[in-house]
């Protein structure tokens, strides 16, 4: 919800402009039909990994040639209170990743920056307690319309440069997250005994990634850990097992894993007569993707069991983490496309388009 929000403080000062908006979820977003030569178009997506994440990479690939449409977009990045200071997150590369594909594709970049909303990564700390989500929360309401101000008045705004030298820095370990990360990330989720077989996480999910089975929820590799299946959990029943994180890594340094990995590249080598340098970085992605699924599909198995789930639950911080969702934004709203009209009296402008 953070992104939303940062959209619809957006929206606030756009319709003051006599300007009608609509905000339209990024897995709903006709691009064909919604983009039209007068757009003007902004996006507002969360940073994984130091930079965009993999969904929202996809989008922007998926977006049809512009003609100059002006264009925006910011980064919601994980910011936190210390003592009485707001610790700003980084974008990294994520907002002008984005940029660089979409101005490649034809459209005009006249805004770009970094916002910080509270940082919402459950599966590593707690959520904020209350007043520090306020406080930084109310902090880039007012950057985020100040910004919004200077897009409306013809000024080009770009922040973020420092970030995005540093972004440029960590993008090895960026690839590495996109490639491997959030897939070894997605199969640590799992329904403890408080589940109750709804099926909200499932249906809410931005990228399909869940799967019921036997009113269970089952976490694919499509899973970006957005942590909006376990921000909105009404029974608080998602965690994220941080002992079997530590298992599948401890799998990965074992002898015994690496020699059937060696062995799977000199058997594939002499097959086809190419040297194993050339097999060894797909064999190994795919090996280890193959042992977290088996790994996954066990652990799923015996969380079935009543004993076993509760094991699991209690042996995982996030049992005992204070949950976190953008408390002005219902489930609801994150899968509605919203329009706002110009206010009446005012003579309407060019249309928006905020993509979330």
């Amino acid at each position: 919800g953070n992104s939303l929000r940062v959209a619809e403080w957006m929206v606030e000062t756009i319709q003051e402009s006599g300007t009608s908006v609509q905000i339209i979820p990024f897995n709903h977003a006709n691009l064909e039909g919604e983009i039209s030569p007068d757009t003007i178009l902004g996006i507002t997506t969360p940073t994984h990994g130091f930079t965009a994440p993999w969904s929202m990479i996809q989008f922007a690939l998926r977006f049809p040639r512009g003609t100059g449409q002006p264009l925006f977009i910011a980064a919601t990045r994980a910011g936190i209170r210390v003592l009485n200071f707001t610790m700003p997150g980084m974008m990294g590369s994520a907002a002008y990743l984005l940029a660089l594909i979409l101005s490649l594709k034809g459209y005009r970049v006249v805004g770009v920056r970094g916002l910080d909303m509270p940082s919402n990564w459950l599966a590593l700390h707690p959520g904020l307690p209350p007043q520090h989500v306020e406080i930084i929360s109310h902090e880039t309401e007012k950057t985020t319309k100040q910004w919004m101000s200077e897009i409306l008045a013809g000024k080009t705004s770009l922040h973020g440069w420092l970030e995005l030298a540093l972004g440029i820095l960590l993008f090895p370990l960026s690839m590495g997250y996109l490639i491997m990360g959030r897939l070894f990330l997605s199969k640590l989720f799992f329904a403890s005994e408080k589940c109750t077989g709804c099926g909200q996480c499932a249906a809410h999910c931005p990228v399909k990634a869940i799967k019921m089975k036997n009113e269970r929820p089952y976490w694919t590799y499509s899973c970006e850990s957005c942590m909006r299946c376990m921000g909105y959990c009404p029974t608080r029943a998602i965690e994220a097992s941080h002992p079997l994180a530590v298992i599948v890594l401890w799998i990965f340094t074992l002898p015994a894993a690496m020699w059937g990995q060696q062995q799977l590249v000199q058997a594939l080598s002499r097959a086809s007569a190419m040297q194993a340098k050339w097999w060894s970085l797909p064999v190994e992605y795919l090996f280890k993707l193959a042992v977290i699924a088996a790994l996954y599909e066990i652990f799923q198995q015996l969380a079935r069991n009543g004993v076993f789930n509760r094991l699991f639950s209690l042996t995982t911080l996030t049992h005992f983490y204070r949950r976190y969702h953008q408390p002005a934004v219902k489930l609801a709203r994150l899968s509605q496309t919203t329009t706002f009209a110009a206010p009446k009296g005012e003579v309407e402008n060019k249309p928006g388009r905020a993509i979330n």
